[in-house]
């Protein structure tokens, strides 16, 4: 295994480094160095350096460079954000400093995505992939809450993908533009092509249609591939087999009659097709109880869809209550299906211990689940300077409304194949996970940055009003497929989100800066009314209309370095939760009814705090300035705890660094060379349920070397080779409650690995 490898190694690495070693042509000289880059998501046309916050912006120029595949790899090198994917590549969670669980927005061209969707049993895990990584222009991520701009979700922060335009596909001068993309990576032998014409029709219109078609496999751990390992059952190390077909079409046209007025109408429809195959559970019995049936087959067929229709109005044209503004509108709506059919080998009465005299029967068991979100949004925001004396203003405000369908169905059945008769109760299904559901929301929103001493000393002032309304259907297969589950309950909530920032410009390049900042998340559809029940068992949900809102506020104290060579800043953070929403707790027996009562309810106040730094240094400039050594360097720390309970909050992740050094020449040639670093979990660090089990997390480095090189002009060919010391390790949210040692050999990350690809414009 580890010999075919080395040779992968040296295959890919002779590809890497084959376009600096080769002369090219003569290009005209291109500035070497850090830019300053404006931040769509602050809304303010700002520069990261003045933003009081801590954000990160990953453009398409960096996606391709580090030969990113999905959302996951193309935040490898960014500290403080995880994001948890299966190995069949599903999103199951995105946490910015520790915290996740639908409390990160993610929106792409300002339409937020639904978040992942559960239920409980393993039968309905439908992840949040809504989206082609290789379709975006930019991707924004800003840790800490932006409520004030965004309203409910953003209560950890926000991730805000911007996707292409005409112009990235045509090239200065001309009036057509074509690309064509091939790349595959082995980890999960992930296939992909692309094809894009864009054309200038006039000067003042344009368009592109861009159609992809991506295909993988499940993704390596550093054991291998799913069917380098015939072991089926708990002990298996080797991953599950899976496989996907991806599809991606995205269309834009843009019109700008003049320079005041640009107006942009786009079309995305994604499909996702995943199957895979839990060999890991064949031979086990369900639940772990050898009282229950044996698994002797498992499938699951999942299948994500998303259409996305965008209508983008951008104007400046200096008023009397605006300079300039957009207004943008958007329909969207998201499926997803996933069927789960399993083969049982049953001994009877799943009461009674399994007999040997009694004789194994044959069930066939499966589970559909449907969950639908339909929605339709419209945003308006206008920006204004004003002068008042010598104090300088700059007013961003704005509204939105969003209105959002959501449903869910799950079917199912199990029959018996002696009989060929139905196990299941009757009234058991159809039945939904809750009921079909309506929200809207609406928000207001005001920020003004006062300019104070020719501007040395900016404040930030912001406030914003949201207002969230749940409205639920009654009855249906809701009640009746959940018999003993109270009937659904409505919610309206009000909530008030404010920001304070003070930046301090002592010196050219400069900038010291002081944030506090609120976060909200209204409670969610799932969380107020979950259909859960089962009578025979003897237990129920419960709705509850007085759950709070989640909330959080943060401090945080910055420093920001820029002088178009060198980057520098340092954070550090303090963030308050209150009222965390947590789903399923038992709540003890109903005395009416007798059944075991489960209900969402908010927790006690938690904490995390931490620091972060993040560095760009140029070491040395070469050819006469058209080439550059590079230091590249960030590092993340967080800790919290349960103000209650004193434990520590696991999701956060230990100290993590990246190092990287890098050689770049104009725009034909880079080599860059990443060590990424992760600090082992201590006890302490570890709560005390997770303790018990014996979880532990050992630190680990992986180094990485990813390549670019321009033969000519319209060719561009990126190679890497990730974890080239083959590395046997694990990240934190993968180890994270595994117990036994086989979960935790099939949970590691992948040995060494490689990735190529290939553009062509013209």
């Amino acid at each position: 295994m580890h010999n075919h490898r080395h040779t992968l190694l040296f295959t890919m690495l002779t590809a890497a480094l084959f376009g600096t070693l080769v002369s090219a042509e003569e290009k005209a000289p291109k500035e070497i160095g850090t830019t300053r880059v404006v931040v769509a998501a602050l809304k303010d046309d700002r520069v990261a350096e003045e933003a009081a916050t801590s954000l990160v912006q990953v453009t398409s120029e960096t996606i391709e460079r580090i030969g990113a595949t999905d959302l996951s790899s193309a935040l490898r090198y960014e500290p403080g954000i995880t994001i948890d994917s299966s190995a069949s590549g599903r999103i199951d969670d995105i946490k910015i400093r520790g915290v996740g669980g639908d409390r990160v927005m993610v929106a792409i061209d300002g339409a937020p995505l639904p978040k992942a969707f559960s239920f409980p049993g393993g039968y309905t895990e439908l992840g949040m992939g809504y989206f082609d990584i290789d379709a975006m222009k930019s991707i924004d991520i800003i840790k800490g809450p932006v409520s004030m701009l965004y309203g409910s979700s953003a209560l950890a922060g926000g991730i805000f993908m911007q996707t292409k335009d005409p112009e990235d596909f045509i090239q200065e001068g001309r009036r057509t533009g074509f690309e064509v993309k091939t790349s595959y990576n082995s980890v999960d032998r992930d296939q992909l092509i692309t094809g894009t014409v864009a054309a200038k029709f006039t000067d003042e219109l344009s368009a592109f249609v861009r159609t992809s078609f991506r295909k993988h496999y499940e993704r390596e751990n550093y054991y291998g591939k799913a069917y380098g390992e015939s072991l089926l059952g708990a002990n298996r190390q080797h991953p599950n087999p899976s496989e996907s077909n991806i599809k991606n079409i995205l269309t834009k046209v843009v019109y700008e009659p003049n320079a005041e007025h640009k107006f942009s109408l786009s079309y995305e429809s994604y499909q996702d097709k995943t199957w895979d195959k839990g060999l890991s559970v064949i031979t086990s019995h369900v639940m772990g109880m050898p009282s229950q049936p044996k698994y002797l087959a498992r499938t699951s067929n999942l299948k994500t869809e998303r259409q996305q229709v965008n209508l983008r109005h951008e104007f400046e044209s200096a008023t009397p209550i605006f300079d300039k503004g957009h207004w943008l509108a958007y329909y969207q709506t998201t499926k997803a299906r996933q069927k789960v059919d399993e083969l049982r080998q049953n001994f009877g009465s799943p009461a009674r211990p399994p007999r040997p005299a009694v004789a194994p029967h044959l069930e066939d068991r499966w589970r559909t689940s449907h969950f639908d979100n339909d929605q339709f949004g419209f945003n308006a925001e206008f920006n204004k300077n004003v002068m008042l004396g010598s104090v300088a203003h700059e007013l961003t405000y704005g509204a939105n409304y969003k209105h959002q369908k959501v449903k869910t169905l799950r079917l199912g059945d199990t029959i018996n194949s002696e009989t060929g008769l139905s196990k299941e109760p009757t009234g058991s299904f159809p039945t939904k996970s809750f009921p079909d559901s309506k929200v809207q929301e609406y928000g207001l929103f005001v920020q003004d940055r006062i300019g104070f001493l020719d501007n040395t000393i900016e404040v930030i002032m912001g406030l914003r009003y949201d207002h969230y309304s749940l409205k639920v259907k009654q009855g249906g297969a809701y009640i009746d497929g959940n018999l003993g589950t109270l009937p659904p309950t409505g919610m309206n909530k009000d909530n008030l989100s404010k920001r304070l920032a003070v930046l301090y410009y002592p010196a050219d390049n400069h900038t010291l800066y002081a944030n506090y900042a609120e976060g909200f998340k209204a409670p969610g559809f799932t969380a107020v009314n979950m259909g859960f029940a089962n009578l025979a068992q003897g237990y129920a949900t419960r709705s509850n209309p007085h759950l709070k809102p989640e909330k959080s506020k943060t401090f945080e104290l910055g420093w920001n370095f820029n002088d178009d060579v060198n980057t520098a800043s340092v954070a550090a953070f303090y963030t308050r939760y209150n009222d965390f929403i947590e789903e399923m707790v038992y709540q003890g027996v109903d005395k009416d009814t007798g059944l075991m009562t489960y209900q969402s309810v908010n927790l006690d106040k938690t904490y995390i705090y931490g620091a972060e730094a993040k560095t760009s240094l140029r070491i040395i400039e070469l050819h006469n300035g058209d080439g550059e050594l590079r230091f590249n360097g960030a590092i993340a720390y967080a800790k919290g705890k349960d103000k209650k309970t004193k434990e520590p909050i696991d999701s956060v992740e230990p100290l993590t660094a990246v190092l990287g050094v890098n050689y770049a020449y104009s725009d034909i040639a880079y080599i860059g060379l990443n060590w990424k670093l992760s600090k082992g979990k201590k006890d302490s660090q570890i709560s005390e349920e997770l303790r018990k089990d014996g979880v532990k997390m050992p630190g680990y480095g992986t180094l990485d070397l990813i390549a670019e090189y321009k033969p000519t002009k319209n060719v561009r060919v990126n190679a890497g080779i990730y974890n080239i010391l083959d590395k046997k390790h694990w990240n934190w949210a993968s180890r994270m409650g595994k117990m036994s040692n086989a979960a935790l050999d099939r949970s590691t990350q992948p040995g060494i690995n490689a990735g190529i690809s290939v553009t062509v414009n013209f």
